[in-house]
């Protein structure tokens, strides 16, 4: 449930990262000072970053944030002087500790949500403490009939057809559509 520092006496030569979905916290210093380490995703089920987790990771560009992360503690990313973009998951903005990002300005936020949720998450982070510091963006997704039709629950799914591009089709028209599934053209 707990990454400590146990790899930094291997870690001179990690570069890339990808926590395991059983690490619910992240301990003080667990990954600081991995010089070559460039881009880390944190995966879902995180909650918290410690102090110093990841300072001093001088070479680190980019930074995947889950939706479960709830806190970043102090200097959680002090000294990261190559940073530039860290993607967030989450609608709501982890609590951000003083100095959890040296130069937060320098940054770009990607807010990476569902699209039904991307106004809100704008919202929320352009209006919290540290994260409003950030540019922030905010990619733009298309909701398609596929994921209304998910949401649909008294429709009959298996009588939908939809469009390679995701849109519901409306008729027998000809040409290449999905079913229940499968391909037909």
């Amino acid at each position: 449930d707990v990454f400590g520092s146990l790899l930094l006496s291997t870690s001179a030569s990690l570069k890339s990262i990808v926590l395991p979905k059983s690490v619910k916290k992240l301990d003080n210093g667990c990954l600081a000072g991995c010089t070559l380490l460039s881009d880390v995703e944190i995966s879902e089920g995180t909650e918290i970053i410690c102090t110093h987790a990841f300072s001093s990771c001088q070479n680190l560009r980019n930074v995947l944030l889950p939706s479960t992360l709830k806190e970043i503690w102090y200097n959680g990313f002090g000294a990261c002087d190559r940073l530039n973009k860290v993607t967030t998951k989450a609608v709501t903005p982890p609590a951000y500790a003083e100095a959890c990002f040296d130069y937060p300005e320098r940054y770009t936020l990607v807010i990476d949500v569902d699209a039904e949720f991307a106004e809100e998450a704008e919202a929320n982070y352009t209006q919290a403490e540290g994260w409003k510091m950030f540019k922030i963006e905010v990619p733009k997704k298309v909701i398609t009939g596929i994921t209304d039709a998910q949401i649909k629950a008294n429709a009959d799914k298996s009588q939908i057809r939809y469009r390679l591009d995701g849109r519901t089709m409306n008729g027998n028209a000809k040409g290449v559509y999905i079913q229940n599934g499968r391909k037909f053209v």
